[in-house]
């Protein structure tokens, strides 16, 4: 007699799953307009900061 149980998925899980897909492309999208302020901030050229950028 089989009597596993499949897992179901909540509608929380469900939110936290969609929020941290999400994520990652916003925080590029925040990330890479503030470029030159971040070189300026950081006495550096906007070269040296694109090496921060990871590509994904």
């Amino acid at each position: 007699m089989n009597t596993t149980t499949r897992p179901t998925l909540s509608p929380l899980l469900l939110a936290v799953l969609a929020l941290l897909s999400a994520f990652t492309p916003l925080s590029i999208d925040m990330y890479l307009p503030a470029l030159p302020v971040i070189a300026v901030d950081l006495q550096s050229s906007p070269g040296d900061i694109q090496l921060t950028c990871r590509p994904s």
